[in-house]
């Protein structure tokens, strides 16, 4: 199932029995994303829906929210569309940890006339995270999409570090030990922390990962 590619995804946890996060950038400023340059989808396609081949590197053009400066205070930037951007220093040093979940391939984050080495992350594990029967349901075109916030299952252990569900792309989640990953190598990603007992989304608080 496809969503819309700027949606930010927020979750439901309802007798949830372990955390799960959602990641973003360090910097905190409304502005603080990057658009693809490309219009064409094959990119997208390939990172997100895995189809077709990575034969042109993505570029992204940063918007007001960074400054060839505060882009070193983040190993993570969101994306329009949705994708998942990290720094070269974070996948240089965890590409090969993560190397069963996490696939990484080169891109250019351009803020104004400077260009800054990042690298796209393709999640490769789909699992059941969402409950199904409890998540909320909306159509387009007739074809059945998931409608937010989802409801998690309260049991998923079928993943490490991180994972997407099987029935949407575009649901991800990282685990306590992807998490705790982050913090003990000091790079610098916002998490936001879905408490084992009881998240719904009001109420939730951002745990910062930079050290």
């Amino acid at each position: 199932m496809r969503l819309s590619e700027s949606r930010r995804v927020d979750v439901n946890l309802k007798g949830w029995t372990m955390n799960i996060y959602q990641i973003y950038s360090a910097v905190d400023n409304k502005d603080a994303y990057a658009d693809l340059k490309q219009a064409n989808r094959k990119i997208i396609d390939f990172i997100n829906y895995n189809e077709g081949r990575y034969t042109n590197e993505a570029v992204f053009i940063a918007q007001s929210g960074y400054t060839s400066t505060n882009i070193h205070q983040t190993d993570y930037v969101q994306t329009i569309p949705k994708m998942l951007l990290f720094s070269e220093n974070f996948t240089y040093k965890l590409a090969e940890t993560l190397k069963n979940e996490l696939d990484f391939f080169p891109a250019k984050l351009k803020i104004k006339d400077e260009g800054f080495k990042f690298f796209l992350g393709k999640i490769k594990l789909a699992a059941n995270l969402v409950d199904m029967e409890k998540s909320s349901f909306y159509e387009i075109d007739g074809e059945k999409f998931i409608d937010h916030p989802p409801v998690f299952l309260k049991n998923i252990s079928d993943f490490e570090f991180c994972a997407k569900d099987i029935n949407d792309d575009l649901i991800w989640v990282f685990s306590d030990k992807f998490k705790e990953l982050v913090i003990s190598n000091h790079f610098k990603i916002e998490f936001l922390c879905k408490a084992a007992a009881a998240f719904a989304r009001i109420g939730g608080s951002f745990c910062t990962a930079a050290a």
